[in-house]
């Protein structure tokens, strides 16, 4: 699947399939991802080689039938990315008949972001889900504060459906 549209700056944008060669972009990618998300959440701060872990990662889901990296790239570079998962996530995998996908990471770099990358990288990952019949397509894990994304979601289509807590384990109570 390749796509190509026309940025709202009047780039080029190529929508594709991410292979082995574009691991490193998308690694750097998600050091800037994390190193802005973790404004929002504390859990996001990285380890210095955190980004060949997820370079590791990201290599593993390329070549994985149930996953799918698509990467938007301009100019040789790499600009952005979203990473698919169908049916590999508890509970989907039990639910009787139902697949169910997930997008786990989406980046867009900050000097080409409100182009069309995401909205562009979002209708790839909904043709790849439709085409392996997925019912529903979840994002997770957007913080508390990061209206940004959220709002990025909800103009997708995405509704909010659950909601999360969390507690660092030193700042439990000393009688629970």
């Amino acid at each position: 699947m390749t796509d190509r549209f026309q940025a709202k700056d009047g780039r080029e944008i190529v929508i594709r399939e991410a292979c082995p060669g574009d691991v490193p972009g998308i690694a750097e990618l998600w050091k800037q991802l994390m190193d802005w998300l973790r404004q929002y959440d504390s859990r996001y701060g990285r380890t210095p080689d955190g980004h060949k872990i997820f370079a590791a990662i990201i290599a593993d889901c390329i070549e994985k039938e149930n996953s799918a990296v698509f990467v938007a790239e301009t100019d040789e570079r790499i600009v952005g990315y979203c990473i698919c998962h169908l049916g590999s996530f508890p509970p989907w995998t039990v639910l009787a008949g139902k697949k169910n996908g997930s997008i786990s990471d989406m980046a867009v770099a900050k000097d080409c972001r409100q182009k069309g990358i995401g909205h562009n990288l979002f209708r790839a990952a909904k043709e790849w889900f439709t085409a392996r019949g997925a019912c529903r397509i979840d994002v997770d894990g957007i913080s508390t504060g990061n209206s940004a994304t959220a709002s990025f979601w909800r103009k997708m289509g995405l509704r909010q459906v659950s909601e999360g807590l969390a507690i660092e384990v030193g700042d439990l109570p000393s009688e629970h």
